[in-house]
């Protein structure tokens, strides 16, 4: 009972990706349309695409901030966020570890989870107090995705050499109360909180 992505979706097409009102905006990674093959746009139900990044950077994993004034992406294998407008692209991260699947805002907007090498880390949404949620040298986690209320986090671990076990778990912000909530049969991808954030699907 798993999908692609929670809460307005995110990846290739992330929050704010499944409106269906005119006039409502989206952004999605949108391949083949650079030089690289891989850029980030921004455009409006039923209407044109912006692009809101270009050139030979590989930008994926968009998201929007919870009031809609950034988006947090991955850009060449580090997190980046951009204004809404396609201004004041700023880069977060900078250390050695690729950044992957896939960054989350908590829903406040005050923090960012994104998965950094093998761990799932967080930091304010700044890019200042960067810290691992917590750390299990015998195995891989990615895909976090807050909760609607920010009480909790939920992504996806599986041991070293065994990614059929993929698994959903949950654990609060300050890196306690780790459980699975989906231990099997069969491996799992990136989770999603269902509004109210009691469900997970």
């Amino acid at each position: 009972m798993m999908t692609s992505r929670r809460r307005g979706g995110k990846g290739c097409l992330p929050a704010g990706s499944r409106a269906r009102a005119t006039g409502a905006v989206l952004v999605a990674l949108v391949l083949g349309s650079t030089a690289c093959g891989c850029s980030i746009q921004r455009m409006a139900v039923k209407s044109m695409a912006n692009s809101l990044t270009s050139g030979p950077d590989v930008d994926v994993f968009p998201a929007w901030s919870p009031n809609g004034s950034k988006i947090v992406f991955i850009r060449n294998g580090q997190v980046w966020t951009i204004n809404a407008d396609g201004g004041g692209a700023t880069q977060l991260t900078f250390d050695p570890a690729l950044k992957g699947q896939v960054p989350d805002w908590s829903p406040d907007g005050s923090k960012i989870a994104y998965n950094s090498g093998d761990d799932i880390w967080i930091m304010n949404a700044d890019g200042s107090d960067q810290h691992p949620l917590f750390v299990d040298p015998s195995t891989i986690e990615f895909g976090p995705a807050w909760s609607p209320v920010g009480d909790q986090i939920a992504f996806v671990s599986f041991p070293f050499g065994n990614l059929g076990a993929r698994t959903i778990y949950v654990i609060d912000p300050d890196g306690t109360g780790k459980y699975a909530v989906h231990p099997g049969p069969g491996p799992q991808i990136v989770p999603a909180w269902q509004p109210r954030g009691d469900r997970l699907d």
